[in-house]
């Protein structure tokens, strides 16, 4: 149970000026009443022929308490005013503190594991080839040390301006450094931000991986909004003159998304999940997906299918021409290479509980 929070002095019913000057003031107005009642002869005796001095001094003692009292219930109006734009202020700025500790906290910890990289892993998934049934690509997905969502990670670190980018190029080297271990004719695909396709380092990460640029897959997704689609098209454009591959992750989540195939024109269009789900009892489903592979035709793209999870899934989507296809059904993420190794042996069809033909190849569209 979490403590319950003590009350602040300021707040405090036993520390309240305005609280402590009305209690002067009715203090004060006893006084004046007892004088009025008591005194030596007060207003009556001052009203009569019968008046002394003393009964003048006693009238004006009264009306100075009186002034007093009237002045202090100034004094106590005030000071409550004065309190209560204090608290307005107080409230305000607490509730400016809340993001500013969000995005330090952010800071501190995008920070710390950029300066201890080895604390981010790779998982990798499998894309198998529907056409040969053999694993042709590997998806390489970020593991964060406390296990949040990688989304997560990469949209908070974006919010803190250059640690976005840092963070991505820092996942981007690490799926890099696990090529080597994949079979060479293995593809790589990894993501990427549009930030991150434009900024200078992701260059020269690429001019650095030599010929291991031919087996990279990059992925574009969205942690903000494309806005510089000829920008992207004539950055990547030397790489993919020496054979990297451009893909556009998750599409038909979105209108956006079919602007990027329409304005990037990928060499892979990546389906969401959204539109695989129970595809095999769907027919407006498998209507989009049958005209996303037709769009894919068109561009001489291939088109993948992520988030696979049933025998009749897959059938269907091989039935509908889809290319390749990834998800659970296949393998889950792994971060052990004894078990990438594994999957160069494996009957990825007898695996999934299909029988029968292979879908046939469609001429000049291959994944790998």
């Amino acid at each position: 149970m979490a403590a319950t929070p003590s009350a602040s002095p300021t707040t405090s019913p036993s520390a309240s000026p305005t609280k402590l000057v009305r209690v002067l003031v009715v203090v004060v107005a006893i006084e004046c009443a007892v004088a009025l009642a008591t005194g030596s002869g007060g207003l009556w005796e001052v009203a009569s022929d019968r008046a002394q001095p003393a009964d003048y001094l006693a009238v004006a003692g009264v009306a100075w308490v009186a002034v007093l009292a009237v002045c202090g219930l100034l004094v106590a109006r005030r000071l409550e005013e004065l309190g209560r734009r204090v608290e307005v202020q107080d409230e305000h700025l607490a509730a400016a503190e809340v993001p500013r500790r969000r995005l330090a906290a952010i800071t501190y910890r995008t920070e710390a594991l950029l300066g201890a990289p080895a604390g981010l892993q790779i998982a990798l998934q499998p894309i198998v080839d529907l056409t040969t049934g053999r694993w042709s690509a590997v998806e390489a997905l970020s593991r964060f040390p406390d296990n949040a969502p990688p989304d997560r990670w990469f949209a908070e670190a974006h919010e803190t301006g250059g640690l976005g980018v840092r963070l991505e190029l820092l996942a981007l080297t690490r799926a890099l450094d696990v090529l080597p271990v994949l079979p060479p004719d293995v593809q790589l695909s990894a993501n990427a931000s549009p930030q991150l396709v434009l900024d200078p380092a992701f260059h020269e990460l690429l001019d650095r991986c030599g010929s291991h640029r031919e087996r990279l897959t990059v992925e574009i997704t969205e942690h903000a909004a494309v806005t510089g689609y000829e920008d992207i098209r004539a950055a990547l454009l030397p790489h993919r003159e020496r054979g990297l591959r451009l893909a556009v992750d998750d599409t038909g989540a979105g209108y956006s998304s079919f602007a990027h195939v329409l304005r990037l024109r990928p060499d892979v269009v990546k389906l969401d999940r959204s539109l695989l789900a129970d595809i095999d009892h769907d027919a407006a489903r498998r209507a989009f997906v049958t005209a996303i592979v037709l769009m894919a035709l068109e561009l001489e793209a291939a088109v993948t299918a992520e988030g696979v999870e049933t025998a009749a899934e897959l059938d269907t989507l091989r039935t509908l021409g889809v290319d390749t296809v990834q998800g659970y059904l296949l393998a889950r993420p792994s971060t052990d290479p004894a078990a990438w190794q594994a999957w160069a042996r494996r009957d990825w069809m007898r695996h999934a509980g299909l029988r029968g033909e292979r879908r046939p190849e469609r001429r000049g569209v291959t994944y790998g």
